[in-house]
């Protein structure tokens, strides 16, 4: 008892098109409004000897204002695939133009099979509430090629296919993006008395990457740049107890940062490109969900463990990231 927690909560979970009374441009978490506010209620403590604890962004606090091209920002892997057929391929790789190439990948899917069994999981894990719903289709291990290098910097991709395996081939690409998830979302996707955001801080609260140290960075940064001036920073020392991020809930495609393939060639020894199918399905289970739409579709390998370590060697590296 004695505590106050001061959350800037912008309705969590709002959705592009909700009517707001105010105008978050301005009195957004993070502008000089938001300050006023921050400022005032530190006060407050001080007078009345008590402590504070606050959110380190508006609602859940995973994200602050920032530029949205800042390294800093939650990153993502978006897949696109295209089945091979006949003896070759030639053209422009999927998805192409959607990021940063991450990875090309090609395989031979040997089975396809459309269950609501139970999922593979790691050893010891739960079953998984969002895998009895899905497209399974088992990838040979000894097809699968990192072709990254194979690709042109204009996508194109020439590439010859063994047909003497029974089999369908398949072309993986993935793309390096920003999840592009707002914490707060800005006033311009909004109803209300809203006006046109006219700089970043302006432009609602960016969830930050959770697996660098760039997302705490981002984070620490607009705190001491627009938050903690000398008046601030005395009395928080004085009367802040935490400063908190709540539960962490993110959803990306894949829970992934833009160093994480270097971490895991460092840690595991091997490379984690030619595994990026795997982890999809047991990267971000939300995703997979929703059983009234499309079926997820899953990739597992004919290793005796579905290909289980590589997603657990994954996991590890960003444990340890």
């Amino acid at each position: 008892m004695g505590g106050v927690e001061t959350l800037g909560y912008y309705l969590y979970g709002a959705y592009p098109g909700a009517s707001v009374p105010v105008d978050w441009a301005t009195y957004g978490w993070g502008t000089p409004a938001w300050k006023e506010v921050i400022t005032t209620v530190v006060h407050a403590h001080k007078s009345n000897g008590l402590i504070m604890d606050a959110a380190l962004g508006p609602n859940q606090g995973a994200g602050v204002p920032a530029e949205t091209d800042s390294d800093g920002l939650l990153w993502d892997l978006r897949m696109a695939t295209v089945s091979v057929s006949g003896s070759s391929f030639n053209g422009t790789v999927p998805g192409w133009a959607t990021g940063t190439l991450q990875a090309a990948v090609f395989g031979r899917v040997t089975s396809s099979v459309n269950t609501t069994g139970p999922a593979p999981g790691l050893f010891g894990a739960s079953p998984s509430a969002y895998g009895s719903y899905r497209i399974q289709n088992t990838l040979a291990t000894n097809s699968l090629r990192d072709i990254t290098g194979q690709v042109g910097q204009d996508g194109t991709l020439a590439l010859e296919v063994d047909a003497t395996n029974a089999g369908n081939w398949t072309l993986f690409a993935f793309y390096l993006v920003h999840s592009e998830l707002y914490e707060q979302e800005p006033s311009e996707l909004l109803t209300g008395p809203q006006t046109t955001p006219m700089n970043f801080m302006q432009n609602g609260s960016w969830t930050v990457d959770h697996f660098s140290a760039l997302g705490a960075q981002t984070t620490v940064k607009f705190w001491e740049q627009y938050l903690l001036d000398d008046e601030v920073r005395a009395l928080l020392a004085d009367i802040g107890n935490y400063v908190w991020e709540d539960s962490v809930e993110i959803d990306p495609t894949v829970y992934w940062t833009r160093y994480l393939p270097q971490a895991f060639q460092a840690n595991r020894g091997y490379s984690i490109n030619k595994w990026l199918p795997l982890i999809h399905h047991e990267s971000s289970p939300p995703s997979y969900a929703a059983v009234s739409g499309p079926e997820p579709v899953w990739y597992i390998t004919d290793e005796a463990d579905a290909g289980n370590k590589h997603i657990g060697d994954y996991r590890e590296t960003l444990d340890d990231h």
